[in-house]
Formats: structure tokens, C-alpha cells, sequence
């Protein structure tokens, strides 16, 4: 009996380590998946997109951006679009990261910073609970779900 106890813990433990929160259609050098959907994002800055680009979330998953939020500096074409998707509101949460650089007006949960052809739906972008400070020489809070930002004064 203890035997086979151990087996069935043996399993759950492969079958949990193996879960991934962050899946992708494998195009244009992405690997199938991530971790995280952060590790996704970095991935995806750094690809050559000569394809279309899905990252899909899985349901249940909750993030905190990183530092700066989620900066998407990729870009696509009207072909080799970029699609970021969760599952829902009710069930994809990414929260803004804490705490926010001080008397700035420019935070943001996701950053696209000279991206063109992007799509995000299916989340809800949350404060974080810790950034309150309103005063605008110390705000904390963040001012955008998603921003959109030139990458140079031509782009």
C-alpha cells in the first residue's frame, strides 16, 4: 500500500510540474511554452515575426507585471498579426506592479512601445492593492491598463 502511494505521488508531481500557464502556436521561434507570461513577452520582444504570433494564458492563471509592467516592444504586420490572449475577465487577472516609481504619470499594467498589429482581450487589469499615493509629486498608483507609446519621434 505504501508502494503504491508513493506511485500516485510520483505522478501527481510530473503531471503538476509539466502544467504550463502560458502556451503559444510555436511561430516564429516561440517556444510552445512559458512559465509566465512575462517569459512570453520577453520571448516574443526578442523573435523575428514571419509569422502570426497567439499566446494564449491559461484559465485560472494570475500574474503581477514585472517591473516597468509588461513592455511589449515586438511588432507585427497586417499578415503576421500578434494576438495576446487570456480567458476572460472572471478568469485571467494581471495586477500592476508595486510599487510604482514615484511621481510618475506614465505607469502602465502592459506597455506596447512601437508595436503595430497587436491584439490583447480576454483580462482584467488590476491595480495593485499597495500603490494608494494619489499626490501627484509621490503618486504610486498606476495611470493605464495599456498604453500605447511612440518608440522614436518617426515610430
Amino acid at each position: 500500500m505504501k508502494k503504491l502511494f508513493l506511485f500516485f505521488i510520483a505522478v501527481a508531481i510530473t503531471v503538476f510540474s509539466f502544467a504550463q500557464n502560458v502556451t503559444t502556436n510555436a511561430s516564429s521561434g516561440l517556444a510552445a511554452n512559458y512559465s509566465t507570461l512575462a517569459a512570453a513577452i520577453t520571448a516574443l520582444n526578442s523573435a523575428t515575426i514571419n509569422a502570426p504570433v497567439t499566446i494564449t494564458v491559461a484559465s485560472g492563471y494570475s500574474e503581477t507585471a514585472p517591473v516597468g509592467g509588461y513592455n511589449i516592444t515586438a511588432t507585427g504586420t497586417s499578415t503576421n498579426t500578434i494576438t495576446i490572449q487570456g480567458n476572460g475577465a472572471a478568469n485571467n487577472t494581471l495586477i500592476a506592479y508595486s510599487p510604482q516609481v514615484s511621481g510618475t504619470s506614465t505607469d502602465a499594467v502592459i506597455k506596447i512601445t512601437g508595436g503595430d498589429y497587436i491584439t490583447i482581450s480576454g483580462f482584467k487589469l488590476q491595480e495593485n492593492s499597495s500603490n494608494t499615493t494619489t499626490t501627484a509629486a509621490t503618486n504610486t498608483m498606476t495611470e493605464f491598463g495599456i498604453a500605447i507609446y511612440n518608440s522614436s519621434a518617426t515610430n
